[in-house]
């Protein structure tokens, strides 16, 4: 069957979006638009200026920019890193607690010397987790295929691959951070490893992480996110998509299960052959959809946040002259405590190898929050401005204080921005600002892959078409989605 002349729209500009335009474009669809209700594509994946200098707002790093991962070959086939460097850290973060300094170094080896320099009493423990992060070299992400089409051999494949790395997996695999690191002796090295992923991550994702920055796959663009969202943009241009800014998708339409086509702010109708939506699943079928469709297994995750929860943040940006060889990316002790939130350990990156004007550069500090937290700013900001930003104004304050207790008045810092997550929901109608999608506690079942929904001809892209998310769960939750719909109408859909 050949009906690639079908008419196709996209919701949402995000990277999801613009992977699935990039990917039906590239299987020869060609009346493909995407419909972004902000003046730039992006979404989550962007950067803002302020001040002379541009906040970043997305990538500390992109799995994937080996050029021998698996992943790389959908960042070429994009052209997200056209013409940009890719700077490769040697470290993860340095954290400081206690008046020690560890530095999570990406070589395994010399992370197992450092994490023994700290503690002679985690041996066996340290021994295990270095082990474990080179074992993980097996994992890479998934081919380019949707899961619900692999054939059983392939599956079988797959997970015979994993296979010298299975020990880990059960170990790791459903065991929380936290309590992860709560099996060290040493007081200090307790709270570095519990600080590595914030937001209730299972302990085989910072293994994993670390694996990529091992395997020099973990790279952050000198683009920037604005840069690589950009950059996809263009390459859609390029092959024929239409990308129309400024237009907000106010509804799905639908008749009986079938999909008709969408209607934008201000009335207008738009048909289409078939659709996929890549906006926060919560703001699919509770706003475009009215209610009328359910997704049975994101309803349950909604309904239940504290099994499966969503990381939603606060970012909090300065400009700072930290000096040569400061940390681009560390945390240390010191409490930041507001009307809404209390925290005793403060997370910052430092963007000093990206725009920067009389030697000062982006200094960030980000606060995951947690669904309370996260609502109770939306409440502010919508229902008492005042209060919201006399928030924002204590957020800062607490912020600057513990920066000056850390790096001094020699920092000379500005404050540029302050972004919470009635910001975020604002710019992205994601359900309580979260830029990523959930985070199922230990033992929680996994979302089930499938991205076809209930309404015929309206498949489900974006972040939470899986858990977790982040920026290359977006792009193959729009490639996958662009290949279903290709399979679905009978025509090719694998990529050579």
């Amino acid at each position: 069957m050949n009906n690639k002349d079908e008419k196709i729209i996209i919701i949402g500009g995000g990277l999801s979006g613009l992977s699935a335009g990039v990917h039906l474009l590239l299987l020869g669809y060609t009346d493909v638009t995407i419909y972004e209700k902000n003046d730039v594509c992006g979404g989550f994946c962007t950067s803002w200026p302020r001040k002379g200098y541009l906040i970043d707002g997305c990538i500390h790093w992109m799995t994937g920019t080996n050029e021998e991962s698996a992943f790389h070959n959908v960042w070429s086939r994009t052209g997200a890193l056209e013409g940009t460097k890719v700077f490769q850290p040697d470290y993860y973060s340095i954290c400081e607690y206690g008046g020690k300094k560890v530095t999570i170094w990406a070589d395994p080896d010399k992370l197992n010397s450092e994490l023994k320099r700290v503690s002679n009493e985690d041996d066996e423990l340290i021994d295990e987790f270095t082990s474990a992060i080179k074992a993980y070299s097996v994992f890479d992400t998934p081919a380019d295929k949707p899961d619900e089409l692999l054939s059983k051999k392939e599956n079988m494949s797959r997970l015979f691959g994993l296979r010298s790395a299975a020990a880990y997996l059960k170990r790791f695999g459903s065991l929380p951070l936290d309590e992860f690191a709560g099996e060290f002796k040493s007081p200090i090295l307790r709270k570095v490893i519990s600080t590595l992923l914030i937001g209730g991550y299972n302990t085989h994702y910072i293994i994993l992480t670390l694996n990529n920055y091992w395997r020099k796959n973990a790279g952050i663009p000198l683009c920037g996110s604005l840069g690589v969202a950009k950059n996809i943009s263009s390459r859609f241009a390029s092959l024929g998509g239409k990308i129309v800014l400024g237009r907000a998708v106010n509804k799905v339409i639908t008749e009986g299960s079938s999909f008709k086509g969408i209607e934008l702010e201000g009335g207008e109708t738009v048909s289409a052959d078939k659709c996929i939506s890549c906006v926060n699943a919560m703001h699919l079928t509770k706003d475009l959809l009215e209610g009328k469709v359910v997704l049975s297994e994101h309803e349950k995750r909604f309904l239940d946040l504290a099994s499966y929860p969503l990381i939603s943040g606060i970012l909090v940006s300065f400009a700072a002259s930290l000096g040569d060889g400061a940390p681009l990316s560390g945390c240390f002790d010191g409490e930041i405590t507001t009307s809404i939130l209390k925290r005793d350990f403060v997370y910052y990156r430092y963007y000093n190898y990206f725009q920067g004007k009389d030697g000062k550069y982006v200094l960030e500090c980000f606060i995951v929050t947690n669904a309370l937290e996260a609502a109770e700013y939306i409440r502010l900001k919508e229902n008492d401005p005042d209060a919201y930003e006399r928030e924002k104004e204590l957020l800062k304050k607490e912020v600057e204080s513990a920066f000056l207790s850390k790096f001094g008045a020699s920092a000379r810092l500005e404050h540029l921005d302050t972004a919470t997550p009635a910001t975020m929901k604002r710019y992205s109608n994601a359900y309580l600002g979260s830029y990523m999608s959930f985070v199922p506690r230990a033992r929680a079942v996994p979302l089930p892959g499938s991205q076809r929904t209930p309404v015929r001809g309206l498949y489900l892209g974006g972040i939470n078409a899986f858990d977790y998310g982040g920026i290359p769960f977006a792009m193959i939750s729009g490639r996958k989605a662009a290949q279903l719909l290709s399979y679905d109408d009978g025509n090719d859909y694998e990529f050579v």
